[in-house]
């Protein structure tokens, strides 16, 4: 049997006035060593008065746990599988909101040929699950060729002061055309604030997003990297001309269309 020991570093930055910026060497905290069998560390996910939520697997549990500020474990839940229908719904993802915890699985309909995503809330005290899950995304199948599942795929993102969360749903595109997506942003206890399908506005073949983000007031802002042709994007150039150019592509709550910032250093490579 191994023994794991959970380590927690913080790292503090601090900003002299004068211009200058200094950063503080880390400090690094041991907890207690505990004796776990195949123990492996997911995440560390969320944080509150009372300590960390971590997201751990122990043979074939997955476990969520809170370990309070002397790195001590406080409480234990198992994430089960919740039976619905003909089948099971099983875990997908989790994540921290306004002090919250929310658990995301997922449920594979066959009778309708859909996956299908619920929300459901586990108290950050007690971590007991609500039992009470909330669809709040679904994609079709698609059994084209030798590939048979969902025809795209959803993410988690949090904004900074995880006051915000953007669900983002990508819908697999067809060769050629521009991508599709679905983005839903919660606040509160995960209240929809807005949601939008969107479009981007160049083909998939030069077009890739690199990097999803959401502000503490609920904007979203894609930063994407367009390529002058598709030889480009294979070469990964690094010399001479930039062969692509990136975009910082915004979306708000109450605006239908995107703002495109573009972004270069006359000639330089980002």
């Amino acid at each position: 049997m191994k023994r794991i020991n959970l380590t927690i570093v913080a790292l503090i930055f601090s900003i002299v006035v004068s211009g200058q910026t200094t950063t503080k060497k880390a400090t690094v905290k041991f907890g207690p060593q505990e004796e776990a069998a195949r123990s492996t560390l997911q995440s560390v996910f969320g944080r509150n008065d009372l300590g960390y939520y971590i997201m751990r697997t122990q043979k074939k549990d997955l476990m969520l746990e809170l370990i309070d500020y002397d790195l001590k474990t406080v409480k234990s839940l198992i994430i089960e599988d919740v039976k619905q229908g003909k089948r099971e719904r099983v875990y997908y993802d989790e994540f921290f909101l306004n002090g919250n915890i929310y658990l995301i699985t997922k449920y594979d309909n066959k009778e309708i040929d859909q996956m299908e995503f619920y929300v459901e809330t586990i108290n950050p005290k007690t971590l007991t699950r609500s039992g009470n899950a909330t669809k709040i995304a679904s994609m079709a199948y698609t059994t084209k060729g030798l590939f048979s599942g969902p025809t795209g795929s959803i993410s988690l993102i949090n904004s900074k002061d995880n006051s915000k969360v953007l669900v983002y749903n990508d819908i697999q595109d067809e060769k050629g055309t521009k991508e599709t997506f679905n983005f839903q942003v919660f606040g509160g206890d995960m209240e929809k604030s807005w949601e939008k399908k969107v479009e981007m506005p160049y083909a998939s073949e030069l077009f890739g997003i690199q990097q999803k983000r959401i502000d503490n007031n609920g904007n979203i802002y894609l930063t994407c990297i367009e390529y002058g042709d598709k030889a480009a994007r294979r070469e990964n150039k690094r010399s001479g001309t930039p062969n692509y150019k990136y975009h910082i592509l915004g979306y708000t709550k109450d605006d239908d269309g995107v703002k495109d910032y573009a972004v270069n250093l006359d000639g330089k490579f980002i």
